[in-house]
């Protein structure tokens, strides 16, 4: 396998500060942007159109998810509240507020595959909560907000994910990982692992990635049910000093996305090998931040620690031709335009084109 094609669709400077999270929507017609800005941005996927700007946060948003029939977006954020939002007209629905017995940060939400379940996590419990310096991570029954029960980890959770199939979910903590089996809520295992501000990321098979940031820039595939380290993904030496501030994994769990902090370069892994299968040269300038495949793993959508936010057109198939026109082009294409033959003769490179980007 290797990276065949990519095609940068667009650039949005709409944020001003860094984008903490991404979600698209299961149609792949629509992708939200959540920002340390206060604000949750609803995007059209092909065209870049702003459609909904919501403000309702009066801090950092941290994290969103959608849910698997794509009509409502979650949104998690430091001022202590977890709101519900209707994807189609940007409306919200609910909110949850001081959702633990004392406030806290809300770092982390996610949602079964199934869309039955709501897991929130929050930073380190205050006095009073009898949970001292221990992060929470509460499940919710997501049709009737009903709490159903805490899970506790250690110091801050900066990523918590179902397993695809719904059977667990795992949190990666400050310096550790843990597992659990759902709906029994049993603890399966605590592993090591450096997640330190997002710095990680899980696959839907459950896989963690992260970077050992006391030891070296090298980045690590673990075995959550084992604890063990799978495999090593080693820089080459011009990249030795490069941490890694982002990753994204293909929906399959087969290619893994790296970003570096101020690299200008986003890195493509074939999984479980570790082998480097491509790589695609950057428009951001600051580091990398998060980064989301869609459903069909054909886009990628990139954040950074400035608000900037890419939108690639990726293809690991060498007979799969890229089709997205970028944004700015879509408003004067003929009627007539056949993206598939533009972009096959654009590779082949038996294409001109004029200053408008169209074919002459």
């Amino acid at each position: 396998m290797k990276l065949e094609n990519y095609q940068l669709i667009g650039t949005i400077r709409e944020h001003k500060y860094r984008i903490s999270s991404l979600a698209i929507t299961p149609d792949n017609k629509k992708f939200v942007s959540a920002s340390l800005d206060n604000t949750v941005k609803i995007w059209n996927l092909e065209t870049g159109e702003l459609i909904h700007n919501i403000t309702d946060h009066s801090s950092n948003v941290n994290s969103i998810a959608i849910t698997p029939n794509g009509k409502i977006l979650v949104s998690g954020s430091s001022d202590s509240t977890v709101k519900f939002w209707n994807i189609e007209t940007g409306e919200l629905i609910n909110t949850i507020s001081g959702y633990s017995r004392n406030k806290g940060v809300v770092c982390s939400v996610a949602i079964s595959p199934d869309g039955s379940l709501l897991a929130c996590s929050r930073d380190y419990c205050h006095e009073g909560d009898n949970r001292e310096n221990e992060c929470i991570i509460q499940i919710w029954q997501l049709d009737t907000l009903q709490p159903l029960t805490f899970l506790t980890g250690d110091f801050e959770t900066t990523v918590i994910q179902f397993s695809d199939d719904g059977k667990y979910i795992a949190g990666c903590f400050w310096e550790c990982g843990k597992v659990w089996k759902v709906p029994s809520w049993e603890l399966i295992n605590t592993f090591e692992a450096f997640g330190l501000h997002g710095a990680a990321t899980f696959s839907p098979d459950l896989k963690l990635i992260s970077q050992n940031s006391y030891k070296s820039s090298d980045i690590y595939l673990r075995d959550v049910f084992t604890g063990e380290e799978i495999k090593c993904f080693p820089h080459t030496e011009e990249c030795s000093d490069i941490e890694t501030s982002a990753f994204g994994f293909t929906s399959d769990s087969k290619v893994l996305v790296s970003g570096g902090c101020g690299s200008n370069i986003l890195n493509f892994w074939e999984l479980p090998t570790a082998n480097l299968i491509g790589s695609t040269p950057s428009s951001i300038e600051s580091d990398y931040t998060a980064l989301q495949f869609n459903s069909d793993n054909k886009i990628l959508v990139a954040g950074g620690w400035d608000g900037e936010i890419e939108v690639w057109e990726v293809s690991f198939d060498k007979d799969l031709p890229l089709d997205m026109i970028p944004f700015g082009e879509k408003n004067s294409l003929p009627p007539d335009f056949n993206s598939e033959l533009y972009y096959m003769n654009k590779l082949k490179g038996q294409l001109n084109l004029g200053d408008d980007g169209l074919p002459q």
